[in-house]
């Protein structure tokens, strides 16, 4: 028997590639905070912010990932 063909295919692919680029960007701007370090603690405070601020939309593609993995579209198209 063959394999179900999930609908979402491609917003899985774009979205996986999406998240592993947003949560290098976050990596990324933690390593600058870090630089930061004892030399000034408000550039320091101020890249710590950024990753910080990006972290909400990691969950988002993660709740979203999860919802088309399982062939269900955007929770507010479905009704939910």
């Amino acid at each position: 028997m063959g394999r179900k063909v999930n609908p979402y295919g491609a917003e899985l692919k774009i979205a996986r590639r999406q998240r592993r680029r947003l949560q290098a960007m976050v990596e990324k701007l933690t390593d600058m905070a870090i630089e930061w370090d004892g030399l000034s603690g408000g550039l320091e405070c101020d890249f710590n912010l950024l990753a910080e601020s990006l972290l909400p939309q990691l969950d988002v593609l993660d709740m979203q990932i999860r919802d088309w993995s399982e062939g269900v579209g955007d929770r507010e198209e479905s009704g939910w």
